[in-house]
Formats: structure tokens, sequence, C-alpha cells
């Protein structure tokens, strides 16, 4: 994704000549005000402190309309984190906690619900409630800067934007012929390898770049769960004002992840993409698509302990996606301190499978936004947006969003801001009932899962609304940072997953009850209510020394059970440490981590048939550890370090796990030490 730039240089140049023209002619007032409108568009030039995604357009954090987290390339390379989950850890309004290594979640102001991009473009599966992030065509050496927009932001993006937006920005093409390899490998059967290339032929530049990531299971070394093969290449064309992108790429994966029905074997899953986008002046034009292609084992669990018999299995699922979308976008300024940006989209999808009830499904979606800005005052910012969205199997939704922001001085901002956002349900959900063959004995399993679940075609859009106040100061030329916000979000017609399986005694024997039980997606009485604050404070004491704390306390609570606490998120995240240079050429970063206990559900290891097992998970404090140490060699820059993760190997389960009665583990793993030992090479 190219930034805009604001303003263009010709642009520029035309407005200070008509600056001169009118001092000539205006009165003094009227000579300040100009002046002030200038000074604040190069201050904006100059200042690297910005965000694209939280407006689909750049502009300062400060005037930023959501609370915003920006992760620059600096902060990557310092972390040396080897993952995108490791890395996301250090910021606690981004909750990292692992299923296991192939299928990481990350909640925000609990809730996993958030909306993955990569350079604007989307990468949540349609199947699938949560993206995958341990699968995308990049490794972190081809991210420039991750900007996480909290908070809705379905007024600009639409469907899945409820939680948060994590945009992840990819490194540009150079201008010069440049080339990078890293590789980390270490305990668990860790390995992280990412290398690129990239130069400029004629009016063309590109870049290239393949990888591969692999992980042994926590607790079975010999278990490898997580396989992922990557590549990607773009190319881009500039030409007077008109910019020409292509990208195209794919990550091929086989692996093992915990789902809510049980564990799900992968098996040469394909997930491709390519993209096309044109940019000319103030017009923008993406169209992409990408796909799901591949083999799903999952092992339900159909066994039930007082039969002491299996009652049947799902079949190894073959299935295709694919989806496209094209989407317009005009970046406007109709009269003086008003910026416009209006827009609309359009997606097709589709999945195939002859192992789902229903072979082929279709949908279409459609939205329209707007989002507008006005300067009132010479201090308040005024920021408005709404979208319409149609889709061709649900709801239709309508998502509004509004901010009122203060910059009283400088670099210090007051935010009052509001909005809603909405999830559309997946197509697991709704539209995707699995084939079962079922015991001869019980037929009516077989019916249990093709008519009456899993999927459940009347449910409609996932709501959430929040009010949010924020705080963003800097001082002492950007030596001591701070930023503060306090939010309440509403949660309505959250869904989830019930079993809820009735037998019953008959003439034949025991019968299953099929207008009783339950299985499947359900809108249930989990709606709930979440109060938080977060704060992130950034210090730079001397040259050698940056410091920082960053937490998130919050409270949830059901509001259909009698204001029942929500015990599945912990009550705070806290994140502090520092980051160093004690010599010339080393730099480390050390990070505690900290996070209050959990209650949460889990399936019942038995089968899916029975309960499920209620698990607390105590309180978890760890360490994140790097050191490094950089070296030149003629044109090369290497660079050598270990990478702990957990480094006084503290055992903890971070999603509720157990040991079942044959002695493997069940669910959430318990995570130890891994150590990692990183080289990189730069030309």
């Amino acid at each position: 994704m190219r930034m805009k730039r604001i303003p263009a240089i010709e642009h520029i140049t035309s407005k200070l000549a008509l600056v001169v023209l009118l001092l000539s002619l205006s009165t003094a007032a009227q000579e300040d005000e100009q002046d002030i409108e200038f000074e604040e568009e190069f201050e904006l030039i100059q200042d690297a402190d910005v965000v694209f995604s939280a407006s689909k357009h750049e502009q300062k954090v400060g005037f930023s309309p959501s609370a915003v987290v920006v992760i620059t390339r600096k902060d990557i390379e310092e972390s040396g984190a080897t993952t995108l989950a490791e890395l996301l850890r250090r910021w606690p309004v981004t909750h990292v906690y692992e299923f296991d290594p192939l299928y990481p979640a990350v909640e925000v102001r609990a809730s996993y619900r958030t909306l993955l991009l990569v350079d604007g473009r989307e990468v949540n599966q349609d199947l699938f409630v949560s993206p995958f992030y341990a699968a995308l065509p990049i490794g972190l050496t081809e991210i420039e800067r991750i900007e996480i927009v909290l908070g809705p932001s379905s007024a600009i993006y639409g469907a899945n934007a409820v939680s948060a937006v994590i945009n992840v920005i990819t490194r540009q093409s150079p201008e010069n012929v440049q080339a990078e390899a890293k590789l980390a490998a270490g305990e668990h059967g860790g390995l992280e390898l990412d290398m690129s290339a990239g130069g400029k032929v004629g009016p063309a530049r590109f870049r290239l770049s393949a990888g591969h990531s692999r992980s042994s299971s926590w607790m079975q070394q010999d278990a490898t769960v997580k396989d992922v093969w990557r590549s990607r290449a773009q190319a881009d064309f500039e030409i007077g004002p008109v910019e020409l992108q292509f990208d195209g790429g794919f990550s091929f994966t086989n692996g093992k992840i915990f789902s809510i029905m049980g564990y799900l074997q992968g098996d040469d899953v394909w997930m491709p993409h390519a993209e096309i986008r044109f940019k000319y002046r103030d017009f923008k034009f993406r169209s992409y698509w990408y796909s799901f292609r591949g083999d799903l084992n999952l092992d339900a669990g159909l066994y039930y302990p007082p039969f002491q018999v299996t009652l049947g299995r799902i079949p190894p699922v073959s299935m295709q996606g694919d989806t496209a979308q094209t989407d317009v976008q005009f970046d406007l300024q109709p009269f003086s301190g008003n910026y416009l940006v209006v827009g609309a989209d359009g997606r097709y999808i589709r999945y195939q499978s002859e192992q789902f009830v229903q072979d082929t499904i279709e949908e279409f979606r459609a939205g329209v936004f707007f989002h507008d800005e006005q300067k009132l005052v010479e201090r308040w910012r005024l920021q408005a947006g709404l979208r319409f969205d149609w889709n061709s199997r649900t709801d239709w939704a309508l998502s509004p969003r509004a901010a009122v922001i203060f910059n009283p001085a400088g670099e210090h901002y007051l935010r009052f801001s509001g909005g809603m956002a909405f999830r559309k349900p997946s197509l697991m959900e709704t539209s995707m009932n699995f084939e079962i063959e079922a015991d001869p004995a019980f037929p009516e399993i077989k019916d249990l899962f093709e008519k009456y679940g899993i999927s459940n075609p009347g449910l409609g859009n996932e709501l959430l609304s929040s009010v949010e106040l924020g705080w963003k100061s800097s001082w002492w030329d950007r030596r001591l940072n701070v930023s503060m916000d306090g939010y309440a979000a509403m949660s309505r017609h959250v869904i989830g997953f019930l079993t809820n399986v009735v037998w019953e005694q008959t003439q034949l024997g025991p019968r299953l009850n099929l207008e009783k039980s339950q299985i499947g997606y359900e809108d249930l009485d989990d709606d709930q209510n979440v109060f938080g604050a977060t704060i992130e404070l950034e210090g730079k004491p001397a040259d050698w020394l940056d410091l920082f704390f960053r937490g998130e306390a919050r409270y949830a609570y059901f509001v259909e059970r009698g204001d029942a606490e929500n015990t599945w998120y912990p009550r705070y995240i806290l994140a502090a440490g520092a980051t160093f240079y004690p010599a010339e050429g080393w730099q480390g970063q050390l990070v505690f981590l900290a996070q209050g206990s959990t209650l949460n559900s889990l399936r019942n290891p038995e089968s899916l048939f029975l309960p499920g097992v209620k698990v607390e998970l105590p309180a978890v404090q760890h360490l994140l550890l790097y050191l490094g140490r950089s070296f030149t060699a003629g044109p090369v820059q290497l660079q050598a370090g270990v990478n702990f993760f957990n480094a006084f190997n503290s055992r903890f389960r971070e999603e509720p796990g157990m040991i079942s009665k044959d002695g493997k583990n069940f669910g959430g793993e318990i995570l130890g030490r891994r150590l990692m030992i990183i080289l990189q090479a730069k030309y």
C-alpha cells in the first residue's frame, strides 16, 4: 500500500503562489489564518507520527477518530520477534493467546472479532470467524508497519471490523538493488526463514519474497503442527500522477489446530491471492481475489460414553473457496477546512465441497460509505462517517461513526468518539452442514448434523456499539509520549456454539430426540458490556535507553445473566520493558508480561455430546528477551541474535486445556520456553 502524499508537490507550489497573491490583498487577520493552515500542512508532511488505516487516508495519529496503535519498522527490528503473534504480545491492546502454533488468536476489548488486512486487502477467510495470523503470504521482514485501529470501524470497512482493524503494511519496492535473508531456528522445532530481493528495471520497481515457517507442538516435540511455505511478488509503476501496482502470492500450509468441535488437520491448504491497484490523483481503484483450497479432517469426537460406541464420523472435507472484491475511493476537498472520503465496493464469495450438504454456496456483498472531516474553530475538528452494507444471505447493516477532537496546543490531543459495527456471520455459522457417516444403529445422528445443525441460516449480524474518550500527548521533543483511552463497548446478538444432546428411552432403546437436541451455532445469551481503560507510556531518558509501559484493565459482564461477570478474558494485561543499546553495534529488548486469571469452558475431551468442562487458568507472568549484535562487511550488513520467549521457562496455558484419559493433551497447550537463534544479512 502506498501512503497518500499530503499534499502533492505541484499542489503545494500552486498554493504557495496563491498565498503570495493573497498576502498582498488580505487583511492582517486573513494573513494569520492562512499562515496557521499552511504551517499545519508542512508540519504534517514532516511528521512521521501518521496513520492511514483509521480513515482510509493519511492523517496525524492525534487527529484519528479512533484509538490507534502504530508499530513501525524500527519497533519490529528492536523487538527481535520471530512471528507476528509474538510481536503483537508487546501491545496489551492486542491480547495474544495460543491454542497452538498454527492458530494463535488475537483478542481485543474482550472479543476476538477482528479484521485483518494486508496493505488494505482483507485476508479473513469467510468460512471462519478469526483470521489465520500464522499463515500469511509474508514474514516479519516484509512488514514496514502495522496499524491497529481499536474499536468499531465498520463505518469505512464494513463487515467484521468490530473490535479492531489490524492493517499489516508491507515494505515498498526499492529504487536500488536490495537483498535480505533472515533465519531463526530453535527449540520446539521452531523455524522462520525469510528471503527477499528487489530493485528497479526501467519504469518498474519490483520486490520478490519467499519464506518458510515450521513448529512442533509445544508438548510433543516430534509432532509438527505448523508447516507454512509462502511467496509473494509485487511490481510498482509510477508515471506522472498515475500509480499502478500488482501484487500476487500464496501460502501453502499443513498443520493441526484445535477448534470448537475438536482437532482439525489441514492438509495441502493453499491460500493464493492476486491484486491490482490503480491511483490517479485523488481517485483510487483496487481489485483483488483470494482463495482457500485444501483438505480438512475434523476429529469431532462423536463417541458417546454411556453407550460406549462411536455414533458416527465426519469424513475428510475437500474444499474450494474463492473471494473476489473490487472497490473505488475518491478523496475530495470540497471547501476550505473540509476533507471528504467517499467509496464503494462489491464482493462475490463462492465455496464448494462435495462433503457439504449444500455443495455450492454463493454470496454477494456491496457497500457504500463516506467519511468527512471538518475543521471548526482553530483547535477543534469534527469527523463523521456512515456506511451502508447489503448482503445476499444475511441482514443489511448501517454503521455510523463520529468523533470530536480538541488540539489545545502542540502535540496534545483530546478525543471523544463513538460508533457502531457489525460482524456478518461466517459461512460455517450460517451455510455449511457436514455430511455424516452414522452408525446404522443410530441413523438420527445423520439428521442431527445434516438437517438440524451445525449451521443456522437464521442467524443475524452481531452488533457492537461503543463510546470512547482518549488523550494523547508528547513532551520534551517527543522524549516522553503518553496516551490514555477509556471505552465502553456493548456487544449484542453474539453468536456461540451450543451443544445440548437429549436422549429418551423408547421401545427400541435409547433414541436421540431431534426436536430437543441442538449442536451448532446459535444467538446465545452471551451479549456483554465491556468497560475498559488503556495506557501507554514511552520515555527516552538517555540516547541508549527507551522505556515503555503498556496496560489495559477491563471489566466485562453478561447483560442477560443477571450482570454475571464474563471471566473468559483476563481483567488486566500488562507489558513493561526497555529497549537498550549498551555498546556500538549491540541492541536488546526486555519485556515483562502479565495477565489476570480466567475461567473458561472447554469441550469435553470424551465426546462432543457431553457437557463442557469449566477450566480455571491462573494469572500468568513471563519474560520476552532479545539480544543482538550488528556487523558490517563491505556492502553487507550482518546481524546475529538470540530470542527467548518465556525466558525463565514458567509453565502456563493461555487457553483452556487438560490431560484426557488416554494421557494426551486436549485443548490449549502448556507453553514453556522457546529459544531462537537469529541470523540476518542485508545487501
